[in-house]
């Protein structure tokens, strides 16, 4: 579950297209788990993460959900949305811990999206 207590950044793609309004970075929304009382400073490029879940949408026809890419040496969690934007992202170090406390949560795959 995505941060109650901050709003979560939200990457707008147009729809087939990735266009250059999309420099602003994205931050982990990571906030402290289960306090909720602290912030990550890690961030991504917009455009990595959507160019992610383009290839995400297109190559496993994933249409809303949590997908993972990798970026950097690291694998990155995000939340994909049908109409093209992306909710938020986790960082490798947040998503290793969201995932270790989620027994649920699915494993990255092999072709995730390298950056």
């Amino acid at each position: 579950m995505l941060n109650d207590h901050q709003p979560p950044t939200t990457l707008d793609v147009p729809s087939g297209e990735i266009s250059g309004s999309l420099d602003e970075p994205m931050k982990c929304v990571w906030s402290g788990y289960p306090h909720y009382d602290r912030t990550c400073r890690s961030r991504i490029p917009s455009s990595v993460v959507a160019k992610a879940w383009q290839r995400e949408m297109q190559l496993k026809g994933t249409v809303e959900g949590f997908f993972y890419f990798s970026w950097r040496s690291g694998v990155w969690l995000a939340y994909g949305m049908p109409d093209g934007r992306v909710r938020g992202v986790y960082c490798p170090t947040h998503c290793s811990e969201r995932d270790a406390r989620d027994p649920g949560a699915s494993e990255p795959d092999g072709d995730a999206a390298a950056q």
